[in-house]
């Protein structure tokens, strides 16, 4: 579980995706019962005291070891409530929708997201608006077409050679200052 509190607070998956990503590692969760789990304070040292005549219920430390930190746990919830402070920008992680969240609809002008749909006997990938519009469009078509657009760009070799020069040196950099750190 703790791996999954940590993959989810990534905002990389939704709750689904994760639970089928989490099963195919042993963990056995219906989709109900694995967002009860992610909600569960249980994982952050608490134990719910219920309801007794008038008083209402309420969680109190409990004396087991806590198995996330509070400041994880508090992000998967905001995560789940649908605040997502700092998310990254909308990307995916299928390799059949590289464009997915940086095209724009041409009636609407909002970003077009990516699915597949089945039929035929295979999987086809299509880029849609999200938003009632009527665009969609296969997305082999429009990645093969970014692709010609893409090679036909050329690169000044010298200019090349220093930005790779710059990205080493700050990667360096970056990486020297991780191992102080330790």
């Amino acid at each position: 579980m703790q791996e999954a509190f940590r993959e989810f607070a990534t905002y990389a998956f939704g709750v689904e995706e994760l639970r089928r990503r989490m099963a195919t590692k042993g963990l056995k969760c219906s989709r109900n019962n694995f967002h009860l789990l992610l909600r569960n304070k249980t994982y952050i040292g608490k134990i719910l005291v219920p309801a007794y005549g008038n008083e209402p219920s309420y969680y109190t430390d409990g004396i087991h070891e806590p198995l996330i930190e509070k400041s994880l746990f508090d992000e998967v919830q905001d995560a789940l409530s649908g605040r997502f402070p700092n998310r990254p920008t909308k990307n995916t992680l299928k390799e059949e929708l590289p464009l997915r969240g940086l095209l724009e609809c041409r009636l609407c002008g909002k970003n077009l997201s990516g699915s597949a749909s089945r039929g035929n006997g295979g999987k086809y990938y299509y880029y849609h608006c999200t938003c009632g519009c009527k665009e969609r469009f296969a997305a082999e078509l429009a990645n093969n077409a970014f692709m010609k657009e893409f090679s036909k760009l050329t690169f000044n070799e010298a200019a090349l050679e220093l930005n790779y020069e710059i990205l080493k040196d700050d990667f360096e950099s970056r990486n020297k200052q991780v191992f102080e750190e330790l």
